[in-house]
């Protein structure tokens, strides 16, 4: 998966013939505590921070900051990874996209990226989740598919997740059917241990009708 394939806001960009009061007012009206700086020709200069732009005069210009600008700046075909990175090892609230000869293109906000992460997730499409513990050793992808289809179930996402327990680890499936009785049912049957489960079982709505039907009838 590719940055490009993340959705960005409008993010303001600064020059740097701009006045330090100037970037802080576009800081105050974006909410952000980073901006972009691109140069005469549209090369991308580096991100200036907030706080950097505190210790200068109001009426100073930003080049004379450059000595401190980051370089956070990725390109469109670079993979997410590289922009989870970023965000994990510095603190900042956008990055700027770059094309392949370094000119600015736009830059992506945090939020943006969030977003992007959590229309990936499991949860954001129907269908049941089911969590299984499995010794490191024990683990084959290719089982577990076929325990699903045996059941006419497809896995539509999976991830791994380490315990403290170092021989074993967390394997979390998501599937594409909303009832998963019958998978959980065989899961347990080849010795799989279920840690937990997220679904809606056919018979949870056969109880929910009689129960329905039960509040009926002592109204009537």
């Amino acid at each position: 998966m590719n940055i490009s394939e993340i959705s960005s806001t409008v993010v303001p960009v600064l020059k740097s013939s701009d006045l330090a009061s100037f970037a802080i007012d576009r800081m105050m009206e974006s909410r952000l505590f980073d901006l972009p700086v691109v140069g005469e020709e549209g090369e991308f200069l580096g991100m200036v921070a907030f706080e950097r732009l505190e210790e200068l005069d109001a009426d100073a210009v930003l080049l004379t900051s450059q000595a401190d600008w980051e370089n956070w700046s990725v390109t469109e075909q670079e993979p997410v990874l590289k922009l989870l990175n970023l965000l994990k090892d510095g603190q900042f609230t956008c990055a700027a996209v770059l094309d392949e000869e370094g000119r600015y293109k736009y830059a992506i906000q945090i939020h943006d990226l969030v977003s992007w992460m959590a229309s990936q997730s499991m949860l954001s499409q129907p269908g049941g989740i089911i969590t299984l513990q499995i010794g490191v050793n024990n683990y084959s992808l290719s089982e577990i598919a076929r325990i699903a289809e045996s059941n006419n179930a497809s896995i539509v996402n999976v991830r791994i997740s380490e315990m403290a327990d170092q021989d074993h680890m967390l394997v979390h499936l998501k599937f594409n059917l909303v009832d998963l009785t019958h998978v959980m049912a065989t899961f347990e049957r080849f010795g799989y241990y279920i840690v937990s489960f997220h679904h809606q079982s056919h018979l949870d709505d056969f109880y929910t009708e009689r129960y329905d039907a039960l509040m009926r009838f002592l109204d009537i």
